[in-house]
C-alpha cells in the first residue's frame, strides 16, 4: 500500500477489452457502495480509461 500511495507508483492502463472482461466481478460491489455511500460510482463502470488519479487532479477532471 505505501509503494502506491507515493507519486512515482505506475499502475499500468487497462485496454478498453479488459476492462469490460473485469466489469462484471466488480458490478454488484460497485453498486453496493454506491448504495451505501450515496455517491455516483458509475464512472467506475465505464471501459474508457479517465488516466490515473494523478492524471485526473493535475487536469483539473478528477
Amino acid at each position: 500500500m505505501a509503494r502506491l500511495q507515493t507519486g512515482d507508483a505506475h499502475r499500468p492502463s487497462l485496454t478498453p477489452a479488459q476492462r469490460e472482461r473485469l466489469l462484471p466481478a466488480f458490478a454488484d460491489d460497485i453498486r453496493l457502495l454506491a448504495e451505501i455511500t450515496g455517491e455516483d460510482f458509475s464512472d467506475w463502470t465505464s471501459t474508457r480509461d479517465r488516466g490515473s488519479f494523478a492524471q485526473r487532479t493535475r487536469s483539473g477532471t478528477g
